[in-house]
């Protein structure tokens, strides 16, 4: 039986370099795509998008204005926050109201986005003139 050969690692990284490009190209058009590429699951790991998400993604990009219910724990807040920094990245000078009960909330969550946007080098290959703005308010 014949040894398989291994490709060059120089192909091994183009084939990389690709497939990486592509992710980012389809992450510009995609919602979806943009979520499971910045994004990171619970405990680690590359996030998925559910059946659920994709509907609530669907909804959100056909519906100006919603009311989500949804259990503890489903994925609401990350699901808007990551819909929230794309449509940052398609108009950097978009301004959004996010309204909560507590105050609070809405803090932690322009708090998540301010960090992704600093910190989150796929939020930068995806949408790289997006960046942290001279004036955020945080009420």
């Amino acid at each position: 039986m014949a040894a398989r050969l291994s490709p060059p690692p120089e192909e091994v990284s183009a084939r990389a370099f690709a497939r990486m490009a592509g992710l980012v190209q389809e992450a510009r058009h995609d919602v979806n795509a943009f979520c499971e590429l910045i994004g990171e699951a619970p405990g680690g790991g590359r996030l998925r998008q559910d059946p659920v998400h994709r509907e609530w993604q669907e909804f959100w990009g056909t519906n100006d204005r919603s009311v989500l219910l949804a259990p503890v724990g489903h994925g609401k807040t990350t699901q808007l926050r990551h819909r929230l920094l794309w449509m940052l990245g398609h108009n950097p000078n978009l301004q959004i109201a996010y309204i909560s009960a507590t105050e609070r909330h809405p803090k932690k969550v322009l708090r998540a986005i301010k960090s992704e946007i600093e910190r989150n080098k796929r939020v930068h290959w995806v949408f790289p003139s997006l960046k942290r703005g001279q004036i955020w308010t945080t009420t």
